[in-house]
């Protein structure tokens, strides 16, 4: 049985040398990054708001859009998706 992805992820952060992951919005770009090699790829929140709306991250992505975006990008490879949560979307 393969290990789950987010499996595979955890195990990745407890090696102790650093863990290096490109970022991007696209699945092209988590596509390219493991075709490079890479283990894992980052999704910024800054990117998001940038490639969808053209403006700097400033509160304009709901969470729907990001989980959205996460979405894409982890059916698109088979690498670890780490995620920007951004505020984290709660009231507090």
């Amino acid at each position: 049985m393969a290990t789950k992805t987010t499996t595979r992820f955890r195990e990745l952060l407890k090696r102790p040398e650093l863990l290096v992951m490109p970022g991007g919005f696209g699945p092209l770009h988590a596509r390219m990054a493991e075709a490079l090699g890479y283990e894992a790829f980052f999704m910024a929140g800054s990117q998001i708001a940038a490639y969808l709306y053209g403006l700097p991250d400033v509160g304009l992505i709901g969470f729907g859009e990001m989980v959205e975006a996460a979405r894409r990008l982890a059916t698109g490879c088979d690498i670890a998706i780490f995620a920007d949560a951004d505020t984290g979307y709660g009231n507090a």
